[in-house]
């Protein structure tokens, strides 16, 4: 008969109550650090104290996987990890900077159109008041001479 161990302490005890006790004391020695911590989250659950890490589109929340499992079932909800949900929101900020620019850069086009033409405007009106200063010039001259 194949002998049973407790697999952290090796000494033969095989009850549950030892194994329980040598799990606690190995959790209370965790470090901080030494817990995993995903890159993406979006926080901590404060029902279950997991990170939250699924997006539930039914829901329209962030959830952990402890929600996933108990109030977000595949079949009953539509959930995707946080990478899928970050780059699907990533494609639409792309999508709609880039319609942005056309918008903008056909603005910019229109503006730019617009400008010239009331440059233009400006400089024939421009013209049109030194003509006019011509002529007044003219006729102060005309009527100088007349007078002498």
């Amino acid at each position: 008969m194949a002998s049973r161990e407790c697999p952290t302490c090796c000494n033969g005890k095989d009850n549950e109550d030892h194994r329980t006790e040598n799990m606690r004391e190995e959790i209370d020695n965790l470090k901080e650090e030494d817990v995993l911590v995903p890159k993406l989250h979006k926080g901590i659950c404060a029902e279950h104290s997991e990170y939250r890490v699924f997006w539930c589109n039914t829901h329209n929340e962030w959830i952990c996987s402890d929600c996933f499992i108990t109030g977000h079932p595949m079949g009953d909800c539509s959930v995707i990890p946080i990478k899928e949900k970050l780059t699907k929101y990533k494609d639409l900020m792309i999508s709609n900077i880039s319609q942005d620019l056309k918008y903008f850069g056909h603005t910019e086009k229109e503006i730019t159109l617009s400008m010239v033409k009331v440059s233009k405007q400006a400089e024939a009106k421009k013209n049109q008041i030194n003509k006019a200063k011509e002529e007044i010039q003219n006729l102060k001259r005309s009527i100088s001479q007349k007078e002498k």
